[in-house]
């Protein structure tokens, strides 16, 4: 439990993320036809936004628990908000699938978040066949924050789960969610 209260705090970091960041492997891809390239990370794969920058890790607030796998940011900045990727690992201590892990982080941001409406809850498969729950919803973070529209899935990877949330500014169009849901689903396990 207390894994996913902390797990919320970097929820509200993709409303602050700036600046550059990169340890993990950027593998230099052909970009496809949704404007995705090949991202490979430290036991993981997935394709991101071409134009979209990484986020430097002392630009953001350190997890208390996990470990910040990927932060990136678009390069339009609406309002002061910049769409935005941040792929969270950490070690699972009980089993657990991912839907489930989805499903106790969902409960933990309705506690952290001043209001959340879900809009959509669906399941994503992954390109390596395997199937999470997907989760759209809109949230508050506090008074001065704007509304943000949120992309949230898990994906279990042996005893490491990776927990990733798409930040998107709240007046993408619905018939627009297609562009974003690939990010999510193109994401295996190495």
């Amino acid at each position: 439990m207390k894994i996913f209260s902390r797990l919320f705090v970097f929820i509200g970091l993709s409303i602050l993320l700036t600046g550059c960041f990169g340890n993990d492997t950027a593998t230099t891809d052909t970009v496809d036809s949704a404007w995705l390239v090949k991202y490979t990370g430290t036991g993981y794969t997935l394709r991101v936004p071409a134009s979209w920058q990484a986020v430097e890790a002392s630009k953001i607030t350190a997890p208390v628990a996990g470990k910040i796998e990927l932060a990136l940011r678009s390069l339009v900045n609406k309002r002061g908000f910049m769409n935005n990727l941040i792929i969270l690992s950490d070690t699972l201590q009980t089993p657990v699938t991912a839907t489930e892990y989805v499903s106790q982080s969902m409960l933990w941001a309705s506690r952290e978040y001043l209001s959340m409406q879900i809009e959509n809850d669906e399941q994503v498969t992954f390109a390596d066949g395997e199937k999470s729950r997907l989760v759209i919803f809109r949230a508050k973070y506090n008074e001065v924050t704007e509304e943000r529209l949120f992309f949230q899935t898990a994906r279990l990877c042996g005893n490491t789960v990776y927990l990733m949330t798409l930040g998107l500014e709240n007046d993408t169009p619905a018939e627009n969610y297609d562009r974003y849901r690939p990010i999510l689903s193109s994401f295996s396990c190495l």
